[in-house]
């Protein structure tokens, strides 16, 4: 949890759990968008 802060430790909580979902998610989007551009160049090339 965040230090003593004059934040209401509800906020804070609230933004790291954000945080913590974007970055869990970031290799999955990336996977998904190396497979689409993966795919796309590979219509391309036929």
């Amino acid at each position: 949890m965040a230090d003593n802060t004059e934040v209401n430790s509800q906020i804070t909580d609230a933004v790291t759990q954000t945080n913590v979902k974007v970055l869990g998610e970031a290799p999955a989007q990336a996977m998904g968008t190396l497979y689409q551009i993966a795919s796309q160049a590979a219509g391309i090339a036929i």
